[in-house]
């Protein structure tokens, strides 16, 4: 089972994420944050037919791509007023000595959803993020400047 918990961190917000594979861990991280800034489930286990955006990182390590995926879903919301509310497909793949995010999801205007942040997050940072591969799947830290 794919989890994330709040965890205590003096000035800042901080998750601990799960997952059974690397690109649930990058799910799971987002329905995490979006918990963090909502104080609800904000992403739908179901299928949805609306138009999808892709999105498309590449970087050196997991580490880097799951800040930028998680900061590009932040500046969403923050400028675009954009919400994820259903990830279509999530693929990370080795490209070239690189490791690549390609991921297709279905957004919605804030305004139409009817939700109102309870928190602003305004960086993810690198403070303690280390992706550990355990014996069941993937974990980390997340530390979100708030």
């Amino acid at each position: 089972m794919n989890t994330f918990s709040e965890i205590d961190h003096p000035a800042d917000l901080a998750l601990r994420v799960f997952a059974h594979t690397i690109a649930g861990l990058f799910k799971t991280a987002l329905e995490g944050m979006y918990f963090l800034i909502f104080n609800q489930k904000i992403l739908l286990s179901v299928d949805c037919d609306k138009k999808t955006t892709a999105l498309s990182f590449q970087g050196q390590n997991h580490e880097d791509l799951l800040i930028d995926w998680l900061s590009e879903l932040n500046y969403k919301l923050e400028v675009e007023k954009k919400v994820a509310i259903y990830c279509k497909s999530l693929k990370i793949k080795e490209i070239s000595g690189d490791i690549a995010v390609n991921a297709h999801l279905v957004f919605k205007d804030l305004n139409e959803l009817k939700l109102v942040p309870v928190q602003e997050i305004k960086a993810v940072t690198y403070h303690q993020m280390d992706i550990k591969k355990e014996t069941t799947g993937f974990s980390t830290v997340i530390v979100f400047d708030v």
